[in-house]
């Protein structure tokens, strides 16, 4: 399958460099598949509509941590680390990192009195790097990792209201969950709409185009995902009753497409490490429907978007739509609620 298919032109301005404020006043556009694709557009807070006591939300309530170190060599060089694993571990010392910048094995960088860093190892792209000293002056000098779409620095508004501290293992946002407020989660709340939550912890490799000319030629990135027992045997128990699953981002809809994978629509594993790909012709086996923002061009996202839609070319047209009303694109944009 040609990657080219899942190409756009997108107008620079539309690329969100910013959340909506209030978080759910972000545009919402509505696609029925039951009545010919029909689009119709809203306001997120209007999602409350569509949703009642037979629809379970599934959150990815991950947590992303502050991956982004630059730090100055003795030559007065820049150099810039991006840490794939969290350094606030205090059960380990050695983490691996992207670096940008010259460095070299072996070499030790100062980042105050008490701590330096050494990098170790190199396989590929992926540096080694060891903490060496006291690492509080390491973690006032991390920043949340930006997208290189996003000008400037990000602050806590890289993180959902429902993220949970346990789970801060991610280097990428949950991003379909950014449109969820306190205020509207409660009033979901009192409509007795299920609420279940799963981690999957995030990775670069999630919004990295496909760089390949035939999609399966792409090599699928992992991803450690992690489902409560009792949370397993709610969702079965909900699916069994004909509850509708929603999935909130295409991260949830990996986990639990993952779980459930040759099952007959029954959730199987609590973890796994998964490099599921899911493009259009995948047979979908647990979500029902999807809650998501616009994505790349030929990244592996959009490509899960189609799936779901059914229609490559009618996801195409979808998202030309919502170019010409103006929604705004990527983590910090607007939404889409594929109806079950």
């Amino acid at each position: 399958m040609d990657a080219n298919l899942f190409d756009f032109n997108l107008p620079e301005e539309l690329i969100a460099q910013r959340r909506a404020i209030p978080f759910d006043s972000s545009k919402l556009l509505i696609i029925d598949r039951k009545d010919n694709y029909s689009l119709k557009h809203y306001i997120f807070r209007d999602i409350i509509d569509f949703l009642d006591e037979n629809t379970v939300l599934v959150f990815n309530n991950t947590m992303v941590f502050r991956a982004r170190l630059f730090v100055q060599k003795r030559t007065g060089a820049k150099v810039e680390i991006l840490f794939l694993e969290n350094p606030n571990d205090l059960n380990r010392n050695k983490f691996k990192a992207l670096i940008r910048g010259k460095i070299h094995l072996g070499e030790s960088i100062k980042i105050d009195e008490v701590c330096n860093i050494e990098v170790k190892e190199k396989n590929d792209y992926v540096y080694t790097i060891e903490i060496i000293g006291d690492r509080a002056g390491i973690y006032n000098k991390l920043q949340y990792p930006t997208p290189p779409y996003i000008h400037g620095d990000i602050t806590d508004e890289y993180n959902t209201v429902y993220a949970s501290a346990k789970s801060t293992n991610s280097v990428a946002a949950p991003t379909a969950g950014f449109h969820f407020t306190d205020e509207l989660l409660e009033r979901l709340r009192k409509k007795k709409v299920i609420f279940e939550n799963i981690t999957l912890n995030i990775g670069l490799g999630t919004f990295l185009p496909v760089k390949t000319t035939n999609i399966f030629d792409h090599d699928m990135h992992y991803e450690e995902y992690f489902i409560d027992k009792d949370v397993l045997i709610r969702l079965n128990k909900y699916k069994e009753e004909g509850k509708k699953i929603i999935a909130v981002g295409t991260t949830t809809t990996r986990t639990l497409e993952d779980s459930s994978f040759g099952s007959k629509g029954k959730l199987k594993k609590e973890y796994n490490n998964t490099n599921i790909f899911i493009f259009p012709g995948f047979k979908f086996n647990f979500v029902d429907g999807l809650i998501t923002n616009f994505h790349l061009p030929k990244s592996t996202l959009i490509m899960l978007v189609s799936a779901f839609i059914g229609d490559t070319n009618k996801t195409l047209e979808i998202y030309r739509t919502a170019i010409e009303e103006k929604y705004r694109f990527y983590s910090f944009g607007d939404a889409m609620f594929i109806l079950p």
